[in-house]
């Protein structure tokens, strides 16, 4: 059963919006440009319903999700021949395992390839998935490699991801004190990118990065998963002036589902202690994409535990919808959209999982915004962008 936004409907009428509300949502095409489920595709069958997990195609389905970027992940490792090849390595192998789900799922979904495939493959009632790579480190410094990733279907890729590469400075490299933007690999990146046609992804990028972007970019870039840090302070989330720069660009920011990223964290000791138990414990093992598929199941569903037991501690939709409101506010409706990062981090009390999405439009509806503008969150922004990245010239 999906959430109903708790302490909010106090009356019959209200309840019958409600309900108009959420069978609008249903009627709209609705994408979302992040998620990192591929991670878990070599043991999780995305064609049935997991109850540990936070996204699979019935529930999509069930959610009122028509479009997914599923996104190849690649954590940031050494910066030497061995590192990289190894990247390039998981990277393919990872959009070999996105191919195989959905050609096993042919009934429930396809994969699309330009932002025509999005109105033909949901027109045929399935589920359009689309393929991003998050993290350029697995091209390394072979700008071949960006072509071959591109012919095998991805359509963005997001340059950097915790800690600095061959492309651009991070957000978040803490051992990188100086902020040095894109290098001259990483023009020719963009450069290249907006030849082929592939989206230019900024999150988790630097100050300097973004802004060498823009400068260089010929075509809208995207924040396929990024907060605002107007509303709340946290290094990967865009300022004022990159909102500006990604409106002058003809640009959109997707909002995530990261709690972390939109408000302050709500102090729960007992929660405390047992997650920072689980994620020590994931610490020691190298990170979420070292782990075998039994300690992948274990984390996960130590996670959901903790997570259902301390709902308060967890982020509401109400604070996910602040940070559309502000970029209304400062560039206008055009220019923001979704990007769950559900599987990466996103996850709120009431918007647990893909089923709870919903919840999402009425809170939208609830705030004034009318369905035009809901279309425009829900995606119409981001197929503008694509389709504009996608013109030969």
């Amino acid at each position: 059963m999906l959430l109903l936004l708790s302490g909010r409907v106090n009356s019959q009428d209200q309840v019958s919006e409600t309900e108009v509300w959420r069978q609008l949502h249903y009627k709209m095409k609705t994408i979302d440009t992040h998620c990192d489920l591929p991670m878990k595709m070599s043991w999780y069958d995305i064609g049935v319903e997991n109850e540990n997990g936070y996204v699979d195609l019935p529930r999509m389905k069930k959610g009122g999700l028509d479009g997914e970027f599923m996104v190849a992940f690649v954590p940031q490792g050494n910066l030497d021949s061995a590192g990289r090849e190894g990247a390039f390595k998981e990277a393919d192998e990872m959009i070999d395992l996105i191919e195989k789900q959905c050609q096993a799922n042919k009934d429930l979904c396809e994969l699309g390839r330009s932002a025509n495939d999005f109105a033909d493959i949901t027109l045929k009632g399935r589920i359009c998935i689309f393929i991003g790579l998050e993290n350029g480190y697995p091209i390394g410094k072979d700008i071949n490699k960006l072509d071959y990733f591109y012919n095998r279907g991805v359509r963005y890729m997001t340059l950097c991801h915790f800690k600095d590469n061959d492309i651009c400075d991070s957000s978040t490299d803490d051992n990188n004190p100086d902020d040095n933007g894109l290098s001259e690999f990483g023009i020719h990146v963009v450069k290249r990118m907006n030849e082929l046609g592939m989206i230019v992804d900024v999150s988790h990028i630097s100050q300097k990065s973004f802004f060498d972007v823009i400068q260089h970019s010929k075509k809208p870039v995207i924040a396929s998963h990024s907060c605002i840090q107007g509303v709340k302070d946290h290094p990967q989330n865009l300022t004022d002036q990159q909102l500006l720069a990604l409106k002058r660009i003809g640009g959109v920011v997707q909002v995530n589902l990261v709690p972390d990223h939109l408000r302050e964290p709500v102090d729960v000791p007992e929660m405390k202690e047992e997650m920072g138990k689980v994620m020590s414990w994931l610490d020691s093992k190298g990170g979420f994409a070292r782990l075998n598929a039994e300690e992948r199941d274990y984390f996960t569903k130590e996670t959901r535990r903790i997570k259902l037991k301390y709902p308060q501690g967890v982020g509401l939709v109400s604070e996910f919808v602040d940070h559309i409101d502000y970029v209304r506010k400062l560039i206008g409706i055009d220019y923001v959209g979704i990007g769950t990062d559900f599987e990466g981090g996103g996850c709120l009390g009431d918007c647990y999982t893909v089923l709870d999405i919903p919840n999402i439009t009425i809170e939208l509806f609830k705030r004034g915004y009318t369905e035009s503008e809901v279309e425009k969150v829900w995606g119409e922004n981001f197929l503008r962008v694509f389709k504009e990245v996608q013109k030969t010239d």
